[in-house]
């Protein structure tokens, strides 16, 4: 491997700068899971905790987690009065 190559680790922490990475994954995330996929709320509260952490976006961040908390715990009813 050169020098000149990054690490995959490397790109998604330039990619991260101020939070972008966790904002627009969390949104995406937050959207599977109230129209798709709701196991994806969990990704989302779990980014929405790191764009609350790591980029001090407070808002954003309640906004992301509510929404993926919110798919999560309807299919969470869902299932529960099947």
């Amino acid at each position: 491997m050169d020098e000149t190559t990054e690490s995959i680790r490397e790109r998604i922490r330039d990619a991260n700068e101020d939070g972008r990475l966790y904002f627009w994954g969390g949104i995406l995330a937050a959207a599977v899971s109230l129209f798709v996929l709701p196991l994806a709320g969990l990704l989302a509260m779990y980014w929405s905790y790191k764009l609350h952490a790591e980029a001090n976006r407070t808002g954003p961040a309640l906004v992301i987690g509510g929404a993926g908390a919110v798919g999560f715990i309807y299919w969470i009813a869902y299932l529960a009065v099947l």
